[in-house]
């Protein structure tokens, strides 16, 4: 999870890299024990136009990282294939920590479970803006509403990337706050423009795996910046 806040304004924003929105509404969706025989790979020089020729049905890209950096997700024997004959054409990939074919069809049943969870939850609109990584954009009140738009995100590609790159460029200088370890979205966004600028900065509020809590008083500095 990142949160935003404008260096010129008070108003904070959020957005969320993967499964935001099911942890943010408070539910967790079952996945079958066939669904998770899947796991992931990870072509490290690629973008999603020179990947798509490998793709199948069932093995998709599950995440836009940067422009050259991809998830690709699907039932574990395809995308042993699919990894196989990437590397074969000079794409460098490795296997991701995941046991289960996230955004990809494979969650698709999962997902349909999730939403159909919501009948007779209240949903309400968000009261921050908030940053969708499944269109890149805010999200809008109608799309708040709409169990569907919470449940597919867990099928559906992340579009992290555009979500981020969206908003940096609408012309605001920004404090962006991981709340997540720190190295997973911190090192994918410190690629964009803004980042590399200093335009706009990055503070992680937590120490790296494994690191010393005591050692990284991130919160402090934290605190500090938001209020100065």
């Amino acid at each position: 999870m990142v949160k935003v806040r404008s260096l010129r304004a008070p108003t904070p924003w959020t957005s969320g890299r993967s499964a935001g929105w099911s942890e943010m509404s408070g539910s967790s969706p079952q996945i079958s024990a066939a669904e998770a025989a899947a796991g992931m790979i990870r072509p490290m020089a690629g973008d999603s136009e020179r990947v798509a020729p490998y793709l199948t049905p069932s093995v998709v890209i599950g995440a836009m990282n940067t422009p050259r950096q991809l998830l690709l997700s699907g039932p574990a024997d395809e995308l042993a294939e699919v990894g196989a004959t990437l590397s074969a054409n000079g794409f460098a990939s490795q296997p991701a920590r995941s046991e289960q074919a996230f955004h990809s069809p494979a969650c698709a049943p999962a997902a349909k479970e999730f939403a159909d969870g919501f009948s007779g939850s209240p949903l309400s609109a968000p009261e921050i803006r908030i940053q969708s990584t499944g269109t890149g954009l805010p999200v809008t009140d109608q799309e708040a509403l709409d169990p569907d738009f919470r449940a597919r995100q867990l099928a559906d590609p992340v579009l992290f990337w555009s979500a981020l790159d969206n908003l940096l460029t609408e012309g605001d200088d920004y404090l962006l706050l991981e709340a997540g370890p720190r190295g997973s979205c911190s090192a994918m966004a410190r690629r964009h423009p803004a980042l590399k600028s200093k335009r706009s900065r990055l503070l992680p509020l937590l120490p790296s795996a494994g690191g010393d809590p005591a050692a990284a008083p991130d919160l402090v500095r934290a605190g500090r910046r938001i209020g100065s």
